[in-house]
C-alpha cells in the first residue's frame, strides 16, 4: 500500500488551495452516501473548473494518486481509506469537460 501524503506535498497542496475546502486525513463516510470508508489523505472541495486543472497537473507532476468524485452516490471506499487525494467536484459553479486527453 502506497505511503500517505508527505509533508512537502501537504504544503503545496495547501498553498495550491487556497480558498478552496481543503481537509487532511478526512473520514470518507462523510462524504458518501453509504456512510461507509476509512480516511482519505487529502480531500478538496474543487469550486471551479481552473482549480481543478491546476491541481489535476500538480498530482499528476508528483505522481500523487487522485480519484474525482461527485456528491459521493454509489460511492464506496475501503475501511482502510484512500492513499491520494479526492477531488470533489460536488462545488462545481460550471461543469468540467475534458477538452483534449494528453
Amino acid at each position: 500500500m502506497r505511503q500517505r501524503l508527505e509533508g512537502e506535498i501537504k504544503q503545496r497542496l495547501w498553498l495550491l488551495c487556497e480558498g478552496e475546502d481543503l481537509r487532511f486525513d478526512e473520514p470518507m463516510r462523510r462524504h458518501t452516501s453509504f456512510r461507509v470508508g476509512g480516511e482519505a489523505d487529502a480531500w478538496i472541495l474543487v469550486q471551479d473548473a481552473s482549480k481543478a486543472k491546476e491541481l489535476l497537473i500538480f498530482l499528476e507532476k508528483e505522481k500523487v494518486p487522485y480519484f474525482i468524485t461527485g456528491n459521493g452516490t454509489n460511492l464506496l471506499v475501503a475501511d482502510q481509506g484512500y492513499r491520494g487525494v479526492i477531488l470533489c467536484t460536488a462545488g462545481q459553479r460550471e461543469p468540467i469537460r475534458v477538452v483534449e486527453d494528453r
